[in-house]
């Protein structure tokens, strides 16, 4: 039988990287997205492996860079995850993008706060890989018969 596969974004480190450790722990094959930290993420997928195989599971755990804010990058991550397991059965939209200066909110200045149109280009980064699926996956149902109910 097939694993089902995951992509994860932003799951090298943090809620993705749970997330990550805990679908392998069921038995699915994961794409680990990160963008900058290849340490992080090659260690997070070597601990999903590990994990799985002491839950039995034979899994298969694959890494990808790519920046879910940049188009490009989106696209090599989905076509990634098709050319590399010919399938995708569910997308983790973890990832988001940091603002450029950390700091409490107390000390903030003006330069650590986003204007609107940061936040909303932000937003829109995040939420653009669930669309960029949904229209591969839209294309795809349409380019084939539908099956009809099951007997």
């Amino acid at each position: 039988m097939m694993n089902q596969v995951a992509l994860i974004t932003g799951a090298s480190r943090g809620i993705g990287r749970g997330i990550a450790i805990e679908l392998s722990r069921l038995g699915w094959d994961l794409v680990i997205n990160y963008v900058a930290n290849r340490s992080a993420a090659d260690r997070t997928a070597g601990e999903c492996a590990a994990v799985a195989g002491q839950s039995g599971k034979t899994i298969r755990v694959e890494t990808c860079q790519a920046d879910i804010g940049s188009h490009t990058d989106r696209n090599k991550l989905i076509d990634f995850t098709r050319s590399t397991f010919k399938r995708l059965d569910l997308l983790v939209n973890n990832a988001g993008v940091a603002p450029q200066i950390r700091e409490d909110i107390l000390n903030a200045s003006e330069l650590g706060i986003e204007s609107s149109a940061q936040l909303e280009q932000r937003c829109n980064s995040s939420f653009m890989p669930h669309v960029a699926v949904c229209r591969r996956q839209r294309a795809r149902s349409t380019s084939r018969p539908a099956l009809g109910p099951r007997a």
